[in-house]
C-alpha cells in the first residue's frame, strides 16, 4: 500500500508562508503609515510657517499712498533742495557731474532772468499808473512859464514834477532834452506814463501820454493843466513822436 505525504508536509509549509506573507504585509502597511505621518508632519509644518508669514503680511500695517495734496503741503527748503541735487552730481563721474551741473546752472539762470523780466514788467505797470495818477491831479493848475510846481507849470515843468513823484527820476526842465532821454516808441506800442512831443513848425511841447490817443499838458499861457488829444488840428501838423523813459 502506498502512503501520501502530501497532505501531511503541504499543511506546515503553507501555514508558515502564510505567518511571513502576514508580516511582512504588517510591515509594508507599517512603513506606509509612517510615510503618510511623515508627510502630514511636513505639510502642517509648512502650513504653519506660511500662515504665519502671511498672517504678518496682512496685519502690517500699508502706508497710504501719497495724494497731490500731500506733495504741495509738504515744503522743501531750496537750500536743501540743492544740497541733495550736489549730492546727486557728486556722485556721479566727473564728466557727467560737470555737464549736469552746467546744465542746472543755465537753468537756474533762466529761470532768474525770466523771473526778474516779470518783476521789472509789474513793477514799470505800477509805475505807469502812478505816473498817470499824478498828471490827472495837477488837472486844473496855472500854465506858468518856467515853472514846475507844485501848483503851477510849463509844459516840460509838468512832466519834470510828475515823474519825480511818481518815479523818483529827474529829468531836465526843458522838452528838447527830455526828448534827447527817451527811447524812442511808436503810437501802436506806445504806453501811459510815456511821453509824446511836439517839435515841428515851430512849436516846443511835451505832454504825458495816458492812453487813448490823450495827453495831459500844459499848453500854453491863459490854460491850465487839462487832457488834450495826440493827433488832430494843431497837434497832428506838429507832432514829432513818442518816447518812453521807463525801461519797461
Amino acid at each position: 500500500m502506498t502512503r501520501s505525504f502530501t497532505g501531511s508536509t503541504a499543511r506546515p509549509f503553507s501555514a508558515a508562508s502564510t505567518s511571513l506573507r502576514s508580516a511582512l504585509h504588517a510591515s509594508a502597511m507599517s512603513l506606509r503609515i509612517a510615510v503618510v505621518m511623515i508627510t502630514i508632519v511636513a505639510m502642517a509644518a509648512t502650513a504653519l510657517v506660511f500662515g504665519k508669514h502671511t498672517t504678518a503680511a496682512a496685519t502690517e500695517p500699508v502706508a497710504p499712498e501719497p495724494n497731490a495734496t500731500d506733495a504741495i503741503s509738504e515744503v522743501i527748503p531750496e537750500d536743501q533742495f540743492a544740497d541733495d541735487a550736489d549730492l546727486i552730481d557728486a556722485q556721479s563721474t566727473p564728466a557727467v557731474y560737470s555737464t549736469h551741473k552746467s546744465a542746472r546752472n543755465g537753468t537756474d539762470k533762466k529761470m532768474r532772468a525770466v523771473t526778474a523780466k516779470v518783476l521789472l514788467a509789474r513793477e514799470m505797470k505800477a509805475v505807469r499808473s502812478r505816473i498817470v495818477e499824478v498828471a490827472r491831479n495837477q488837472i486844473g493848475d496855472a500854465y506858468i512859464p518856467g515853472a514846475s510846481g507844485p501848483h503851477g507849470f510849463d509844459c516840460s515843468g509838468l512832466t519834470r514834477f510828475v515823474y519825480d513823484i511818481a518815479a523818483d527820476i529827474s529829468l531836465p526842465h526843458y522838452s528838447r532834452a527830455q526828448y534827447g532821454k527817451v527811447k524812442p516808441v511808436s503810437r501802436a506800442d506806445a504806453q501811459p506814463g510815456d511821453l509824446v512831443f511836439f517839435f515841428e513848425n515851430g512849436a516846443h511841447h511835451v505832454g504825458i501820454y495816458i492812453g487813448g490817443g490823450k495827453m495831459i499838458d500844459a499848453p500854453g499861457r491863459g490854460d491850465k493843466v487839462r487832457v488834450s488829444p495826440t493827433t488832430g488840428s494843431w497837434w497832428g501838423r506838429t507832432f514829432t513822436g513818442m518816447g518812453k523813459i521807463l525801461p519797461a
